[in-house]
């Protein structure tokens, strides 16, 4: 979140201040450069309700600073910060056709060899959400191994 403030705050005098640039330039560059910034690894996070508020939170500040509207002021169409992550699985599709030798493959999928998880509803595990977001686009999670191996299908699937 301080990377992605940091580049708000580099282009305030230059571009968000400037009367003379369209909000529709001005909601590209934000897009582009702020918010690739904040959600930069993304795909690979355990999103829960907490930290999808903050960023949401990051989100409607920043625009309503660019909008020059108050916090007062409801904003309609407000995207929804899970439903931008969860845009973006081609990263899990990468994942999926490394070798099971490779270390992100075997930190993200391994599990425990000894000790135990605390009583209570458990904290979501990567697999966990990436199941999570399989099953919100309607990709069976069976299914979704044999897709990521065909990267164009994969790609396809994902868009």
């Amino acid at each position: 979140m301080a990377k992605a403030s940091a580049s708000f705050g580099r282009l305030r005098q230059r571009l968000w201040n400037n009367h003379h640039v369209s909000m529709r330039v001005k909601g590209k560059i934000y897009r582009a450069v702020v918010l690739s910034t904040l959600l930069y690894g993304a795909e690979a996070w355990t999103m829960y309700r907490r930290q999808a508020k903050k960023l949401r939170a990051f989100m409607m500040r920043h625009l309503r600073s660019i909008m020059r509207i108050t916090w007062l002021d409801k904003v309609t169409k407000q995207g929804n910060i899970r439903s931008l992550i969860r845009k973006n699985l081609r990263w899990t599709g990468h994942l999926m056709r490394m070798s099971p030798d490779r270390l992100p493959k075997q930190v993200l999928y391994s599990q425990l060899s000894s000790g135990h998880r605390k009583r209570g509803c458990p904290r979501l595990r990567f697999k966990d959400t990436i199941k999570r977001n399989l099953t919100l686009r309607d990709i069976m999670t069976d299914t979704c191994t044999s897709l990521s191996q065909q990267r164009d299908k994969w790609r396809a699937l994902v868009k």
